[in-house]
């Protein structure tokens, strides 16, 4: 595992495959690890050509932690967004699209 410095934290990663290849960026879901992409997946996908990166998102795994919030409660975040209002949360789904595209310009 690497980490690197993108969009402003910490983002832990994993690369398979040759770098000059076509690159898939396997991206896991809310709050899961990048190992859910497992390493045979990962292999194979290498195997047929590509370049691949997994990583931990923001507050997952060993990528940064921003534990100076309180977890998020999803049903006060529904009401809040249903109300019209802007949610008062650390980052947003700009910001970890932005450490995607972070993450392939350093990697």
């Amino acid at each position: 595992m690497k980490t690197i410095q993108a969009n402003g934290i910490k983002l832990a990663y994993e690369s398979f495959g040759d770098e000059a290849n076509p690159t898939i960026l396997l991206i896991a879901g809310l709050g899961t690890q990048m190992i859910r992409w497992t390493g045979p997946f990962c292999e194979e996908l290498a195997g047929r050509g590509y370049r691949v990166i997994r990583f931990d998102n923001r507050d997952t795994g060993c990528s940064t932690h921003f534990s100076q919030y309180p977890p998020l409660d999803f049903g006060v975040l529904a009401a809040v967004l249903m109300a019209g209002q802007r949610p008062d949360i650390p980052y947003t789904l700009e910001d970890m699209a932005a450490d995607a595209i972070s993450l392939l310009e350093v990697a």
